[in-house]
């Protein structure tokens, strides 16, 4: 595990970071664990937000999916090869656009259903 004090020095340390602390953070290959949990936490996060961030054109569920949307393009930019994205299925909204994007580009996208 990675703390402050202590960075690992071996090329081949894992290294175990929380979503919320993820910026800047890169790596070859990077493992998105529970990506959809992601998304509904900062789902949940806006709409537990005061009510004046809302716009006057959307309602507060899609404010809140634009806000966890744009959070998840945080950790989905950290990889600089390979990029392991582990959802539960349970989130269908990120499940679906997932497996939108593996229908577009299966080409060099792997789906594995376990």
């Amino acid at each position: 595990m990675l703390v402050d004090s202590n960075f690992p020095t071996d090329r081949d340390a894992l290294r175990l970071v929380q979503y919320d602390s993820c910026r800047g953070l890169e790596g070859w290959t990077v493992i998105n664990y529970a990506f959809d949990e992601l998304w509904e936490y900062k789902y949940r996060q806006w709409l537990a937000s005061p009510q004046e961030l809302a716009t006057l054109f959307d309602t507060r569920e899609q404010c809140a999916a634009a806000f966890a949307s744009v959070w998840a393009m945080i950790p989905l930019t950290r990889a600089m090869d390979t990029l392991v994205i582990n959802v539960s299925a349970r989130q269908e909204v990120v499940t679906e656009a997932l497996k939108k994007t593996y229908d577009r580009y299966a080409d060099f996208v792997e789906w594995i259903k376990l």
